[in-house]
């Protein structure tokens, strides 16, 4: 018998088209800014493309400042307050010679330099200079000694002629009423003053 013809080849396959891209996902929506953390400096973090907000620390309380230390305080008066210890009660000069004179709680020095200044204490008692005078607690009567070196060995009389010039006398009081107080008497135009009466504390 004849030999069979040769087949027909068969077509090649259609070739598959490429898939389809995928789009990209959508951004997220930014988060909104968080929040200044209370008392602190640092500010939020922005939120994250989640769109979820940042937050921010809070910021750490401050410390409390310290209590103040107190000034001087007030002293003597009609209720005759009294200092803390280590202080004493600095009137006006020339205030001790008043009714019920207030001042101020000053702290006594410990240490004073070797000035001459002289000042009367209300103690009636002449110091060399107004530390010395505040070493002593003592307020200040007035600046100078109390006694000039020339007054009377005693006290003179109120109203009595003086010839000693414009001076200043104190004496100190032993007896009466007064006791422990000082008086203080001035020549002033050849005439002995009414005594100035100034008591301790």
């Amino acid at each position: 018998t004849g030999a069979g013809g040769t087949g027909l080849l068969g077509t090649g396959g259609v070739i598959g088209s490429a898939g389809v891209t995928g789009s990209g996902g959508a951004a997220g929506v930014a988060g909104t800014a968080g929040a200044t953390g209370s008392g602190g400096t640092v500010t939020g973090v922005g939120g994250v493309g989640t769109g979820v907000g940042g937050t921010s620390p809070v910021g750490s309380a401050g410390t409390g400042g310290g209590a103040g230390t107190g000034g001087p305080g007030p002293c003597g008066g009609s209720a005759h307050t009294m200092c803390p210890s280590g202080q004493f009660c600095e009137l006006a000069i020339g205030a001790c010679a008043t009714v019920d004179p207030s001042g101020i709680c000053m702290v006594k020095p410990t240490t004073c330099d070797s000035t001459i200044d002289p000042v009367c204490g209300c103690d009636g008692k002449s110091y060399a200079n107004a530390c010395e005078r505040q070493a002593a607690g003592i307020s200040e009567w007035s600046v100078g000694i109390c006694s000039a070196p020339t007054c009377p060995a005693v006290a003179p009389q109120s109203q009595a002629a003086c010839t000693e010039g414009n001076i200043d006398c104190v004496y100190a009081i032993t007896t009466g009423s007064n006791a422990g107080c000082v008086e203080r008497f001035s020549c002033m135009a050849g005439t002995w003053s009414a005594p100035v009466v100034v008591c301790p504390g």
